[in-house]
């Protein structure tokens, strides 16, 4: 994505930057968050990709943490800072003791540092220790005017200043640093479904237009804040590539599914794919792939699609993925009731979508027919728990899912399961004989996937098209 800046700095934070636009330079950002919540990371990320993608010196000044321990724990994130210090490109001030006679003589050293070393970019870690050396309020007021909002602005010197916010209060650091500030930044910690989440929210963005006004970050092998969800098209549309399957395990089609099952998912076993309400449609893409797998590898598909999914719809989603019209018509089978006011196609079969063990003849013939057409043995069955339960009830849809477990565990294929909120019961039921279950959900604008058995932290989702087709992205929220 094409960043429009504002005529200023980059941080050089994945997602921040596309959601401001960049800041004005020598903008003062308070950086505020409960410990933990990854205040230094960002700022150490300003800082190093301040020098290394910008050509901007910076000046670290902490007042928690020495040289060593710094430049070693950001090492782990990939940030080289004894290197960018040998060229010249940063400096690290440790400034671990001081008291209240010793902050004029503090701020004096850190000036004069910017002044001999000309830094364009400064970062005070943290601002809630020089404060507690501070005695009074009004003092600390007088401090973040005079020296941090003229002096340092006047240096054109864009400044992250991080503070301590209590745990159990809402303001931030003394109180006094949000109304000063040009740009206010809260990092915080959450549960989504008691699995760690985190969360940044712009309190204050002066001269800046966001974008949006919170994000969820994850600052593993550094920080990067996420966007909304969006669909991608391949700008040059490419073939799906098949992903090669285990002796154990059949592709998801997706690396990053892969790594999370360990392998994928088990052959003979069934698949539960639950969508929360909030998710939409964007469980397609945790689906898609595993049918162009079986499709590209001349497996036989067998679709009861969810409700309001017709076959339009299923041939366009195979067609993201490059497959023709023809390929469908040959190894793909999908079930509609015959009742039913929908654009029919080569591969559609209608049932009478009643009762189902009059149906379960019609299920096994072509299930069959199938694998004798592709010759391969192994049969993706998707089945749209919606739509079964609507069709037969939902004992009728628990009765279908243990047969179609029975089938899948004796041949050795694979069984998904896609349900939407909306049945209790039926979930439990359909989730007890699952031996895969994920689950995917929707908050501030983001997708999320996580599993449930087995259980997986949360991970983030989005779309890739590097290959010349959309594929889900998963990264780890940590």
């Amino acid at each position: 994505m094409r960043i429009q800046t504002v005529e200023g700095t980059l941080l050089g934070v994945p997602g921040l930057d596309e959601n401001l636009g960049g800041v004005p330079k020598g903008c003062m950002i308070v950086l505020a968050g409960e410990p933990g919540t990854g205040k230094t990371t960002l700022a150490a990320q300003f800082m190093y990709r301040g020098a290394v993608d910008y050509n901007e010196k910076g000046l670290y000044v902490s007042f928690v943490e020495d040289k060593t321990t710094f430049f070693n724990n950001m090492r782990g994130l990939g940030f080289n800072f004894e290197r960018l210090e040998e060229e010249g490109k940063v400096r690290f001030l440790e400034m671990l003791t001081l008291k209240e006679a010793g902050v004029p003589e503090a701020l004096n050293l850190i000036l004069k540092e910017m002044a001999e070393f000309g830094a364009q970019r400064l970062v005070l870690d943290s601002f809630t220790v020089l404060a507690q050396a501070i005695r009074e309020t009004q003092d600390v007021r007088v401090l973040l005017h005079s020296f941090l909002n003229r002096i340092i602005k006047s240096r054109d010197c864009t400044t992250i200043i991080i503070t301590e916010k209590p745990y159990g209060v809402d303001r931030i650091g003394t109180g006094v640093e949000e109304f000063v500030a040009d740009c206010v930044i809260l990092l915080k910690r959450g549960w989504l479904d008691q699995r760690l989440v985190r969360e940044l929210e712009i309190l204050k963005a002066r001269g800046m237009a966001i974008a949006e006004p919170r994000l969820f970050f994850t600052i593993r092998e550094g920080f990067k804040a996420f966007q909304p969800f969006r669909h991608v098209s391949a700008e040059q549309p490419r073939r799906f590539r098949p992903a090669p399957d285990t002796s154990a395990h059949f592709s998801t089609g997706v690396k990053d599914l892969d790594e999370v099952l360990g392998g994928g998912y088990p052959k003979g076993s069934m698949v539960l794919v639950e969508i929360d309400e909030k998710a939409s449609m964007r469980y397609d893409y945790i689906v898609l792939p595993t049918m162009w797998n079986f499709l590209a590898q001349g497996r036989g598909v067998f679709i009861v699609p969810p409700p309001g999914v017709e076959y339009t719809t299923i041939r366009d989603a195979f067609a993201l993925g490059g497959f023709r019209e023809e390929e469908l018509a040959e190894f793909v089978r999908i079930f509609i009731r015959e009742v039913a006011e929908a654009k029919t196609g080569p591969c559609v079969i209608p049932v009478g979508g009643r009762d189902f063990e009059s149906d379960l003849l019609k299920y096994d013939a072509v299930g069959r027919e199938l694998r004798r057409k592709s010759g391969r043995g192994s049969t993706l069955y998707l089945f749209g728990m919606d739509t079964i339960a609507d069709w037969y009830g939902e004992r009728g849809a628990y009765t279908a899912t243990r047969i179609l477990a029975s089938v899948v565990a004796r041949g050795k294929h694979l069984g998904m399961m896609l349900l939407k909120p909306g049945t209790p019961m039926l979930s439990k039921l359909v989730g007890a004989i699952a031996d895969v279950h994920l689950r995917v959900t929707k908050e501030g604008g983001c997708a999320f996937v996580y599993g449930v058995k087995p259980r997986t932290p949360l991970y983030v989702m989005e779309l890739d098209t590097s290959e010349g087709y959309p594929m889900p992205k998963l990264t780890l929220v940590s």
